[in-house]
């Protein structure tokens, strides 16, 4: 079998770049958050996601 050359594109690479760039932003506020406050972020952060995943329910029943 012949392996073939995978190459990154330049989409590819600009898309990974804005993602890094996204998840470093999220990251930071995420460690300055629980570094300010403490535990009870982490328990807000959880409640928060659970909200957020609500919403994606309602949004893609609504879709369907």
């Amino acid at each position: 079998m012949e392996e073939k050359d995978r190459t990154l594109g330049l989409r590819s690479v600009v898309s990974i770049s804005v993602g890094l760039v996204i998840a470093t932003s999220c990251l930071v506020s995420l460690g300055q958050g629980a570094g300010s406050i403490g535990v009870v972020f982490i328990g807000a952060m959880v409640i928060a996601c659970l909200l957020n995943m609500t919403t994606v329910a309602s949004l893609s029943e609504l879709n369907a």
